[in-house]
């Protein structure tokens, strides 16, 4: 891939512009996740102005380069528009994921969950930049069929909803 664009719309989604300044991201990559990264009383700001808005946006793309071949490249930006390279999890293929999850329902004990389509995850904690795996190599959440599993942000009653492909032979 060229890298990450954006489009926004301004009657509610009915049609979008692309932004002019496209690509915001130029990477060997694909499959973006972008969340809203915000700021714990221990959490080390980027700058002032990421400061000011108490968090700062994180993207988690599929990236292959001859340095890392396949990982998760993390990225952080204030306005969507500016990116900086933070970070790289070797190991990691296509359809990249980054959640929070509370440790069992303890929404101040929580850990953050890392991903891929092959459903393979660690789990570790996570300061807006890197991500620190709590045990060695991954676990496998799901096998056979469903695969390339991705989560919805900011569910209204704070759910984490995962949707995957169904593979059918038919």
């Amino acid at each position: 891939g060229v890298g990450e664009a954006l489009a926004y719309s301004s009657d509610h989604g009915r049609t979008f512009t692309y932004y002019e300044g496209n690509p915001v991201l130029k990477h060997p990559g694909n499959d973006p996740k972008v969340i809203w990264y915000k700021y714990g009383k221990n959490d080390k700001p980027l700058n002032a102005e990421a400061q000011k808005l108490g968090g700062h946006w994180v993207m988690v793309a599929y990236d292959k380069t001859r340095e890392f071949d396949m990982n998760m490249a993390f990225y952080t930006s204030i306005d969507l528009k500016k990116w900086t390279e933070q970070f790289h999890l070797p190991g990691y293929g296509e359809c990249p994921e980054i959640i929070e999850l509370p440790v069992d329902g303890d929404k101040q004990n929580t850990r953050w969950v890392t991903f891929d389509a092959n459903a393979q995850y660690a789990v570790g904690r996570f300061d807006g930049r890197t991500f620190t795996p709590e045990h060695e190599g991954k676990h496998r959440v799901h096998y056979g069929a469903y695969f390339a599993s991705q989560t919805f942000n900011n569910a209204p009653d704070g759910r984490c909803i995962q949707i995957g492909w169904a593979k059918i032979d038919m």
